[in-house]
Order: C-alpha cells, then structure tokens, then sequence
C-alpha cells in the first residue's frame, strides 16, 4: 500500500486552522482508499454535490460525538477531501478511481498524484 499526509503546507494559501498534518490518505494493497483525520481540526469530506460531513481525531476522551473517527473513513470514486474545516472550498482534494484508465503509474504533474499501482488519483 501507499500513503499521502497532507496538510497546511500542501495549500496554496495556508490556513491557521489546519494542521501540518490534518490527515492521511492510504490506499491499501487490495486497492482500498482510506482516509484518517490526524489534525486537531475537523476534516471534511463529501461525495460530489452533497454536504460537508466533518472528521475529528479520537482523543481517547470517553465522551465521543458522531463526529470522532474511530477507524479509517473508507473512500469512493470523485469523493473530496478538504482539510479547511473553516473554509472548506479552500483546499479540496478529489481521491478518484484510475483502474479504467489502465493505470497512469506513480507522478503525474500539476498536483495530480497517484498510488503506486496507478489505480487511485488524488489532486488539489
């Protein structure tokens, strides 16, 4: 598998309200993308043209709201990623699919990235 921490200093205009490492995106070697929020703020998530629905690290506190992850938030093709919790359109990142392409390989420019396998693309 392969893992990309992104954070404040992955935006083009850093925001005091995301961490140097807000969370972590993991695509496992069976191809399933994850990803867990490590930031002291809130991550967001949604699928295109829904809501925000927002990620807190566990602190290990006993009280847990519905918004504390536990485990890691499992990804779908075209879901988007902010790490602005405040300004959410800010920095988003779409995590999609490339197993249809045939796999374009590791790089790409223009902040576009892939897994090592070709199979998930993430940009911001």
């Amino acid at each position: 598998g392969e893992q990309q921490v992104l954070g404040r200093f992955d935006m083009m205009a850093q925001s005091p309200y995301v961490s140097r490492r807000q969370c972590v995106v993991q695509v496992s070697a069976d191809g399933v993308a994850t990803m867990t929020t490590t930031g002291k703020p809130a991550t967001v998530c949604r699928r295109w043209g829904s809501e925000w629905y927002w990620f807190r690290r566990d602190t290990g506190r006993r009280y847990r709201t519905p918004l504390t992850q536990t485990e890691p938030h499992i990804l779908v093709d075209g879901e988007q990623i902010s790490l602005d919790c405040h300004n959410p359109e800010a920095a988003i990142y779409t995590v999609a699919c490339c197993q249809e392409a045939g796999g374009a390989g590791a790089g790409g420019g223009g902040g576009v990235e892939y897994s090592d396998d070709g199979c998930w693309m993430w940009n911001g």
